[in-house]
């Protein structure tokens, strides 16, 4: 459930961020063009990381690690709130393409690292279904948030609240 839950905040609001992005640069007083040309650096930054991430998990238990993408999450969402130039944009891609590279990572190596082989299949499937779920539903509490209030700051700092609680309960992980 630990798993889920935590797969499942880091697909929700990875996607809230991917639509958002743009809307967010913007309501920080930057072009949408800024926005866009960020992309690619979030890009590069998760290609660069991948393979990193995947010798860390290799090498450290992976309830760090899984807290570790935690933070990294929470610290998107915080760094998204504090877009204001050029510099700031930068900072925040750069985080946010580790942050696409721990959740990528991880989605593929929890399941058979703490529930084996045997029905790697079945498991998978469902934990694959909770980030669809995740993905799905994510984008819904910014989008409200917006056309209620204009802003996306206070939401983006209060979700913050679903990372930092699975931070903490990755604590709890078992290894097998």
């Amino acid at each position: 459930y630990i798993i889920c839950g935590g797969l499942l905040s880091l697909s929700m609001l990875v996607t809230s961020l991917h639509l958002f992005q743009v809307s967010i640069f913007e309501s920080h007083g930057l072009d949408a063009l800024i926005a866009a040309r960020v992309f690619p650096v979030s890009a590069v930054t998760m290609i660069i990381a991948m393979p990193l991430i995947g010798k860390a998990l290799d090498r450290f238990p992976t309830r760090f690690m899984f807290a570790f993408g935690q933070l990294v999450m929470v610290s998107s969402l915080l760094l998204a709130t504090q877009v204001v130039d050029i510099g700031s944009a930068l900072v925040y891609a750069a985080v946010f393409g580790l942050n696409n590279a721990v959740t990528m990572t991880l989605f593929s190596y929890v399941w058979p690292r703490f529930f084996g082989l045997a029905h790697l299949g079945s498991i998978q499937g469902i934990g694959q279904m909770m980030g669809v779920v995740g993905a799905s539903i994510g984008a819904l509490p910014l989008a409200i948030a917006f056309d209620l209030t204009g802003d996306y700051d206070t939401t983006l700092a209060a979700l913050t609240i679903l990372p930092a609680l699975c931070f903490v309960l990755a604590f709890f992980l078992k290894a097998p």
